[in-house]
């Protein structure tokens, strides 16, 4: 069974106010450091993420000209 399955049938049914105690319980037993990657490196994938956004960013602001 997959995570969506799971939602889509065990826990999307409950009540909305069930649901948030739920998230809530998961939420806390996580670890805060297997949340966030605290690297201060930048990956390949990650310049490439960035350029792209710049160039984007710059296309919208400048236009295609």
């Amino acid at each position: 069974m997959t995570a969506d399955q799971l939602y889509e049938e065990q826990i999307k049914p409950y009540p909305t106010a069930e649901r948030l105690h739920i998230a809530a319980r998961i939420i806390k037993d996580i670890p805060p450091r297997e949340i966030i990657d605290y690297s201060t490196e930048w990956s390949d994938e990650d310049l490439r993420d960035w350029s792209l956004s710049g160039s984007q960013y710059l296309s919208t602001v400048l236009g295609d000209d």
